[in-house]
């Protein structure tokens, strides 16, 4: 999953960065984290009910100067999920806010994602 998930968003923005970005980081810049695993192990689980499959949760951030960038980035990671991935797992998005920081010496906004992609067998 990873491998796909880091080629997905390297189709959107050059600059990927996996749990933190580097102190130097270009814009628009994405990094995303791994949050949790909620494994099963039931292998009777019904395959149309989602609730009761693995899934990793997953947190896609999006930093840029200009807002509308960074929500037009966060849309298309979306939507690229829902067609890309969704062919080999199955992609629920559970939560999108942003917010600013402005303890820098520019204004980043920041939109935040987070999605629970299920392995499906």
């Amino acid at each position: 999953m990873n491998e796909t998930l880091t080629t997905l968003l390297l189709s959107v923005s050059p600059n990927v960065y996996v749990a933190k970005a580097p102190l130097d980081y270009s814009t628009p810049a994405i990094v995303y984290n791994h949050l949790a695993t909620a494994p099963v192990d039931d292998l009777n689980a019904d395959l149309d009910d989602l609730e009761e499959h693995a899934f990793a949760l997953i947190q896609i951030d999006v930093y840029d100067p200009d807002l509308k960038v960074a929500s037009a980035l966060a849309r298309t990671i979306r939507r690229k999920l829902r067609t890309t991935v969704e062919r080999d797992f199955g992609v629920t998005w559970t939560e999108c806010f942003s917010d600013t920081d402005e303890t820098t010496e520019r204004t980043l906004h920041r939109v935040v994602m987070r999605f629970r992609v299920f392995a499906l067998m």
